[in-house]
């Protein structure tokens, strides 16, 4: 699951156990019991695994081997920050 469905669900679940309207047609409809257990195995599958990533020579040389550009410049420093964010969201979200 995606880390931005991720947390549109929670985020989702959380408004509506927060929601004290008395008005029953603004109230929010309840969240799919399933698949909000779905969505808390995934939160936490994804933290334990942000918890195990460290960023060492394997996860450089990854980042490093999808950019092409030389070291010294703002640029290159840019695209790695990027790639670096890229890959680790794609580490988190894979299934490994």
């Amino acid at each position: 699951m995606k880390i931005h469905v991720i947390a549109t669900h929670l985020e989702y679940y959380n408004k509506w156990r927060r929601d004290n309207s008395e008005d029953p047609l603004s109230s929010l409809e309840q969240p799919n019991p399933k698949q909000l257990g779905i969505t808390i195995d995934n939160a936490v599958k994804v933290l334990k695994k942000l918890k195990e990533i460290k960023v060492g020579r394997e996860f450089v040389d990854a980042v490093h081997e999808k950019c092409k550009r030389p070291r010294n410049t703002t640029m290159y420093k840019e695209k790695l920050y990027a790639l670096v964010i890229e890959t680790l969201i794609e580490e988190l979200e894979s299934d490994k």
